[in-house]
C-alpha cells in the first residue's frame, strides 16, 4: 500500500488499461488510510483535471454530508492543492488529458 501502488495505477490508466476513474476508486478504497467512499472518485477527478487545466483557484464540493475543516471553520469544498494533497494524488496530475 502507498505511493508505490499509486504510481502502478497511474501508469495503468497513462497505459489506457483502465479509466481514471476506476483506477482512483481502487486508490481511494483500497490504497488509502482511512478508506474513503466511492463518492470521493469525483472529487479525485475533478482535482486532477482542474491541477493539468492550471485551474487551482476554486474550491471542489465535497460529498454530500463531507465537511472539511478549514482555518477552524468547517466547509464543504476543498481546494485543488489540498484534495491532491490530502488524497494522495500527485502521481496523477498532468497523465490524464482524455476527458480534456
Amino acid at each position: 500500500m502507498g505511493a508505490g501502488i499509486a504510481r502502478d495505477l497511474a501508469y495503468l490508466v497513462e497505459s489506457g488499461m483502465f479509466t481514471l476513474d476506476h483506477v482512483l476508486a481502487v486508490h481511494l478504497t483500497s490504497n488509502h488510510l482511512p478508506p474513503l467512499p466511492n463518492s470521493f472518485v469525483r472529487v479525485a477527478r475533478e482535482a486532477i483535471k482542474r491541477y493539468n487545466r492550471g485551474d487551482t483557484e476554486h474550491g471542489i464540493r465535497l460529498p454530500p454530508g463531507m465537511l472539511i475543516v478549514v482555518g477552524g471553520h468547517p466547509t464543504r469544498n476543498i481546494g485543488v492543492i489540498h484534495a491532491l494533497d490530502k488524497l494522495h494524488l500527485w502521481d496523477f496530475v498532468r497523465r490524464n488529458d482524455e476527458d480534456d
